[in-house]
């Protein structure tokens, strides 16, 4: 009886996983012109009204400078955002993060 229960939850586990994720990639970049920093969440999934990223927050010397909440993704590879009139200067590091909203979250620093 213990080894079934141990292959069942083994198997949703494994199933489970399959579903959900982090997201893979942060990229971005910043029109310094326009003062816009576009930011592209690389997170491939089946259905974006589902499973998607719920959550992106920019952080600039330890600040919070964006928080966003969303209710689906952009399509079911990305979740896109354009944050506007920012003060930012090239040489800037700033801090992005994404929530799944399922499970898990990626945080990278990207020096504009």
């Amino acid at each position: 009886m213990k080894i079934a229960s141990l292959i069942l939850i083994s198997i949703f586990l494994i199933i489970a996983s399959s579903y959900a994720h982090t997201p893979l990639d942060i990229e971005a970049s910043y029109d310094k012109d326009k003062g816009v920093l576009k930011i592209v969440i690389i997170h491939p999934v089946r259905d974006s009204q589902r499973h998607f990223v719920d959550n992106i927050k920019i952080l600039h010397n330890g600040n919070i400078i964006s928080d966003k909440t969303f209710i689906s993704q952009t399509d079911n590879n990305m979740q896109s955002i354009n944050i506007k009139s920012l003060n930012l200067k090239p040489g800037d590091e700033i801090i992005i993060e994404a929530k799944c909203s399922i499970y898990g979250k990626l945080k990278k620093s990207i020096k504009l």
